[in-house]
């Protein structure tokens, strides 16, 4: 029998995310909005962003939570490379649009240590599932 080697660490952050990634959407939007009453700028690129993410991170999400329950290296490097854009959308509502505020900032700090963390325990359980780690180790 061979053994199951599913990251229950990433699983569970995994999860996690799943929660977040409603509330970091909806504290998105209420900056947009506010950004919006309170400055003479238009936010369709963040706007256009916000809804790419609605569309993108729960298939990345998902992709993930399958290819770990699966044990399959090949899905979990999907995952992984899933997780580029997300980060990149993270850092692009830091530092790139237009007007960016205290929400944004901490908002999208949390988002970015989830996908990064994310990242790391994808990492970890490919380096287990090719066997260049001992099976036995425990995240």
């Amino acid at each position: 029998l061979m053994p199951l080697l599913t990251c229950w660490t990433l699983q569970a952050l995994i999860h996690a995310n799943w929660k977040f990634t409603m509330v970091y959407v909806i504290f998105t939007a209420i900056s947009i909005i506010y950004k919006a009453s309170k400055f003479n700028h238009g936010f369709g690129v963040e706007i256009a962003v916000l809804v790419i993410l609605l569309i993108y991170e729960p298939v990345r999400l998902s992709i993930g939570t399958s290819a770990n329950k699966r044990d399959s290296a090949a899905f979990l490097t999907l995952f992984s490379a899933l997780c580029g854009p997300s980060l990149a959308m993270g850092v692009y509502f830091i530092s790139m649009q237009y007007i960016s505020i205290r929400l944004d900032t901490a908002i999208n700090i949390i988002f970015i240590t989830f996908v990064g963390g994310e990242v790391l325990l994808t990492f970890i359980q490919l380096l287990r599932l090719v066997q260049v780690l001992p099976q036995e180790l425990k995240i």
